[in-house]
């Protein structure tokens, strides 16, 4: 059975500049370097909560560029507000305000390539 997502790709053009975004504008971990496993062709990111690793994977020659489209990939965070309010002061772009949906709290930012990724905070269920 299923019980999580353990990792993600994010196709990139400029590795050394998304690995030097992820983890220190953003402030995620580094898991494995390229430059550690020959021949990978990736670097591996990982998640505060330990449960997700992003691969920054080289993005293949022919493959579109994905800048300025809204991502697959959704992060969350126990307090929006701070969240937002530290990763801009860290240099990262939000591309819209805070706003109420029906499971929670939303916005969307940006890295450096332009790509764009939502940072969510859900809203307490009651038992």
């Amino acid at each position: 059975m299923i019980t999580g997502v353990n990792k993600v790709f994010l196709f990139v053009d400029d590795q050394d500049k998304s690995k030097e975004f992820w983890t220190k504008t953003v402030g995620l971990s580094l898991y494995l370097d390229s430059e550690e496993c020959p021949g990978a062709g990736w670097v591996e990111v990982l998640t505060p909560d330990r449960r997700t690793i992003l691969i920054l994977a080289q993005r293949p020659e022919g493959m579109p560029s994905t800048s300025g489209q809204l991502s697959h990939v959704s992060f969350y965070a126990p307090d929006i507000y701070e969240a937002k309010k530290a990763l801009t002061e860290r240099g990262v772009e939000f591309t819209e305000p805070i706003s109420e949906q029906h499971w929670g709290l939303s916005t969307a930012f940006k890295d450096l390539e332009g790509n764009l990724f939502n940072l969510g905070q859900r809203t307490e269920v009651a038992p």
